[in-house]
């Protein structure tokens, strides 16, 4: 039996009761069709980010630059707090970018990672 992208984010959202607070929350996500994944958007709408201090966003795409203008709009719809920090990096579609994201770019978001936990201590 194949779970619905909506069940399947409903059920993450009922684990949502486990979480504690925490200062940054990573959100990782991809373009798709032009916008953000639509899981992405209702993990952002629904789940209970009171318990985060500021989302850091990072995400991938083969064609746009960036989820952070849709992401920017999605957060402070809800009063979010968005690190005005990003990482974004190439990705693979089809043809366009094989490989991508490569080592390289593992490389950067860990170093991203790592300078984003430094400011907030």
């Amino acid at each position: 039996m194949e779970v619905s992208d909506h069940e399947h984010s409903s059920q993450i959202l009922q684990q949502n009761r486990k979480y504690k607070k925490t200062n940054i929350l990573f959100l990782g996500n991809s373009v798709y069709w032009a916008g953000m994944d639509g899981e992405v958007k209702y993990f952002v709408q629904k789940f209970n980010l009171v318990l985060v201090k500021k989302i850091v966003n990072f995400s991938t795409a083969a064609m746009k630059e960036s989820t952070y203008p849709q992401m920017k709009k999605l957060t402070k719809n809800r009063g979010l707090n968005l690190s005005d920090k990003e990482f974004h990096c190439k990705g693979a579609f089809a043809a366009l970018h094989k490989g991508k994201p490569d080592a390289a770019d593992i490389a950067a978001v860990k170093k991203f990672a790592r300078e984003c936990m430094k400011e907030e201590k």
